[in-house]
């Protein structure tokens, strides 16, 4: 019996010569004939990347977990699971075990779950593979289908996920740094000069920068983390604007200077 697919598609040699074509393998007939051990092995290489993709986020392991390591673990993790499977433990009870085992490596929940999902699915297929059950076999390689795509997804939203919380975490270990300027901003709140309150904040952070800058230059911090007074007044405005303690004591200072100034 003929094989009813064509194993070629022309396409276009291009715009300006339309009636010129040339034959190249259509992918439909490649994916027809790709047998379902080549499928099994697909679904584990592709378990295999996203696994060693998003592991070790943190700069510091990265360094101590070589990509060599991190593929012996996976592939340790998904023969024992295939035996386990093959020993009578049953499929959700093996995701369940999966799903802990990737908590510590991905950082987002969805990406936990569906790969835990995927794999065990893929657990499936090969053990029923295995055992002469390929009818069955092809069944859940389309439920595994349906959650690779929802993996590769979620490994997306995890490495921008990953981005946002490196960032935060660089920002506030900057801002660490100068914590004993916004201190000392916050002590200088609460002084008792001017006498008629705090009123205008680019003029507070302009008047007080001078003081802050000269008690930062003759402090330990000096040597650590070095700035200007120019970039003290910066910083000095900007927690007035969007630091919501400074914003609180500059606002209730403000109001009980301005409350005193007008009963005399």
């Amino acid at each position: 019996m003929q094989y009813p697919l064509n194993d070629t598609h022309s396409i276009k040699e291009s715009s300006k010569s339309p009636a010129f074509t040339i034959s190249v393998s259509d992918p439909y007939f490649d994916k027809s004939m790709m047998s379902l051990e080549g499928h099994i092995d697909d679904a584990k290489r592709f378990l295999q990347l996203t696994y060693c993709s998003a592991e070790h986020h943190d700069d510091t392991e990265a360094d101590e977990v070589s990509e060599y390591e991190q593929i012996c673990v996976f592939q340790d993790k998904y023969q024992n699971e295939l035996i386990e499977l093959q020993n009578g433990r049953s499929a959700s009870s093996c995701q369940e075990k999966i799903n802990e085992w990737v908590s510590s490596a991905f950082l987002s929940k969805s990406l936990q779950d569906s790969f835990s999902i995927a794999m065990t699915w893929s657990l499936c297929t090969d053990l029923l593979h295995k055992s002469g059950f390929d009818r069955n076999a092809w069944s859940t390689l389309i439920e595994y289908k349906k959650f690779e795509l929802q993996t590769e997804i979620a490994l997306e939203e995890e490495y921008s996920f990953f981005i946002s919380t490196r960032n935060k975490a660089a920002g506030k270990k900057k801002g660490a740094r100068y914590h004993n300027l916004r201190d000392d901003l916050i002590e200088h709140l609460v002084t008792p000069d001017p006498p008629s309150g705090w009123i205008y904040k680019k003029t507070t952070a302009s008047k007080l920068a001078p003081l802050i800058y000269k008690r930062h230059s003759k402090s330990e911090h000096a040597s650590l983390y070095p700035i200007s007074q120019g970039e003290v007044e910066t910083k000095l405005y900007s927690w007035l604007i969007n630091d919501s303690t400074c914003k609180a004591v500059y606002a209730a200072h403000a109001r009980k200077k301005s409350s005193k100034s007008s009963k005399h």
